[in-house]
């Protein structure tokens, strides 16, 4: 198999430190770009923020709600991630994000057919944000990847309280909505 480079080069003439050295600028253009990728994820986060905070408003039983909303907040988030990656020099179309978006899907609406409704109040916003905490992980937003875990550990732990399962929906969806929201201001660049 050869190696094919721009400018095309012949790479069996190098010298051991000169592919060193080649090697590591090329590790070093990919950590910047793997970096970068992750520079405007903000504006996803906030898509999906002020997703959940309609969804919090709108309630558990207006199912009609999330037909109407993820679909158009899909197209928003692909739009701006199609716009911003020619200043990426990437797109965030790595199988690991379908992946995670896959396993969202799966886990909503395999638990609206298995759990009650009351605990799919907390089931939700658990798999809602334990996804976004996927997604912030990948574009290198530790802090936000935390807080979007404690959140979602959050969502789950309230299953225990004694409240009305509509309340703890909007709560747990506004609380998600509002630490979405703070992630996607502190992303930004």
């Amino acid at each position: 198999m050869t190696a094919v480079c721009w400018p095309r080069m012949d790479t069996t003439s190098l010298r051991p430190e000169d592919a060193r050295l080649l090697l590591s600028e090329v590790e070093r253009a990919r950590r910047a770009t793997r970096f970068r990728i992750g520079e405007h994820s903000w504006i996803s986060f906030a898509i999906w923020a002020a997703v959940f905070a309609g969804a919090a408003i709108a309630g558990p039983r207006a199912l009609w709600y999330w037909v109407a909303a993820v679909p158009v907040a899909m197209a928003l988030t692909a739009i701006s991630d199609v716009r911003l990656s020619g200043a990426r020099l990437a797109r965030r179309s790595d199988w690991r994000y379908w992946a995670i978006g896959s396993a969202i899907g799966i886990a909503s609406f395999g638990g609206g057919a298995v759990f009650s409704h009351g605990f799919l109040a907390g089931w939700t916003w658990f798999v809602l944000g334990m996804g976004f905490a996927g997604f912030a992980w990948l574009d290198h937003h530790r802090r936000a990847a935390l807080v979007q875990a404690a959140l979602a550990g959050l969502a789950l732990a309230a299953l225990a309280l004694p409240v009305e399962p509509e309340a703890l929906y909007r709560g747990l969806g506004g609380m998600l909505a509002i630490g979405t929201a703070a992630n996607a201001w502190w992303m930004k660049p």
